[in-house]
């Protein structure tokens, strides 16, 4: 119920996912040149393009992960979820840690952001609601 409420707080905020770390993570084996064979290029940047694509619909994508979670296909659902909202606990860690770093003001307007945003707080009750499931 945590989820489907979080996905419509997502819809509501015009917030957005992406591929996340697997697009970073393809970027960087493909640029590094860790993998040369052209289908195997072709095959990561595919995913990476299905991700981000998935990632793309938002708060659909969140509803569709609580849908899966229902229905026993938690791991599916998580990475929905996760897709859907752009960062899993990881990710909002690592964007406040450096909001914190760039200074005490760049931190504090990013909090005031979040609290005055109905989008920020869908994504922070779909990590929550992620969390909680067993």
């Amino acid at each position: 119920m945590i989820l489907i409420i979080s996905g419509l707080f997502v819809i509501e905020g015009n917030m957005v996912g992406g591929s996340g770390i697997f697009g970073f993570l393809g970027d960087i084996i493909v640029e590094q040149g860790y993998i040369t064979e052209a289908y195997m290029i072709d095959l990561i940047t595919t995913v990476i393009f299905v991700f981000g694509l998935i990632g793309s619909l938002g708060g659909i994508t969140v509803i569709m992960g609580a849908g899966f979670i229902f229905f026993y296909r938690k791991i599916l659902g998580k990475l929905l979820v996760a897709l859907g909202t752009g960062m899993g606990l990881i990710g909002l860690f690592i964007l406040f840690l450096t909001t914190f770093i760039t200074g005490i003001y760049a931190f504090l307007g990013l909090i005031l952001i979040i609290i005055h945003s109905i989008g920020w707080i869908g994504v922070l009750l779909s990590i929550y609601g992620t969390k909680i499931v067993k």
